[in-house]
């Protein structure tokens, strides 16, 4: 099943000057765990508010489960969605249950009851992720990585069939990193939703991830499993400087002129 057809997408906007994105084609399926790459300014972003319809493209078109004209409020209830930057939005005294619940209306905050389904769930995936402990802190006394895992948690609790996951890692420490990552695992076992996954760091793609997408200024660079793209000679392109690619035990690892990049 197709959750995602974007058809030659391009994106202009007159006060930048120039395309944010030309002509950029991606299909997502249930079920395929993305990852979407490239350095900061790449489009990746862009890409990702026209996928979820709050930016239209210039030109293209774009599909969301099946429907180009579909309501708009509907897809986004379909599409889970975290980013690094939501860890401030929320007030330090809301309750972490209260954050994990916001994710059934994709609020800031609760309005309304909820009822007992509704909570049993939140309270089984706090428990799915090792945070059941948490359940009755406070969002603000938490560290930075268990406010990310709460968030993407926030994101899953309506079983959406789109997991987006707007680089989530920055900022964290090693640590947290992989907590993260492991809740992530953990998450796609027990709802099966694709998954995207954005990241500019090549040490976050885990064996999880089956796809690639790379984007550079605008542009689709590569399209297709994770082991065809992830190369140096793709990495060396898009950094502009010579980079080698490992891969050990299912992680990658980069060196930029032969030192590794710091994890």
């Amino acid at each position: 099943m197709e959750v995602l057809r974007l058809e030659g997408v391009s994106l202009h906007f007159p006060a930048y000057g120039r395309d944010i994105l030309k002509e950029v084609s991606w299909t997502v399926r249930r079920g395929e765990r993305w990852v979407l790459f490239g350095r900061n300014g790449a489009g990746k972003s862009k890409l990702l508010e026209m996928a979820a319809g709050y930016i239209h493209p210039s030109g293209g078109t774009v599909a969301r489960f099946g429907e180009e004209r579909g309501d708009v409020r509907d897809t986004r209830r379909r599409i889970g969605y975290t980013s690094c930057s939501l860890r401030t939005a929320f007030p330090r005294h809301s309750g972490v249950m209260d954050v994990v619940l916001s994710g059934y209306d994709a609020s800031i905050g609760v309005y309304r009851d909820f009822g007992p389904e509704e909570r049993g769930e939140a309270r089984r995936l706090l428990d799915a992720a090792g945070m059941a402990h948490l359940a009755r802190s406070l969002f603000g006394t938490l560290s930075d990585g268990e406010k990310q895992r709460v968030l993407m948690l926030r994101a899953a609790v309506r079983e959406p069939d789109v997991l987006v996951l707007d680089e989530p890692a920055e900022g964290l420490d090693m640590a947290a990193r992989e907590d993260l990552l492991e809740t992530m695992e953990r998450l796609w076992e027990i709802n099966g939703a694709a998954v995207i996954y954005v990241t500019h760091q090549v040490q976050e793609i885990t064996g999880l991830f089956t796809m690639l997408l790379v984007l550079h200024r605008g542009e689709c660079l590569y399209r297709g499993p994770v082991d065809g793209g992830l190369t140096g000679d793709m990495l060396s392109r898009i950094f502009e400087r010579p980079v080698r690619v490992e891969r050990r035990q299912g992680r990658y690892y980069a060196y930029i002129d032969g030192t590794p990049v710091a994890s």
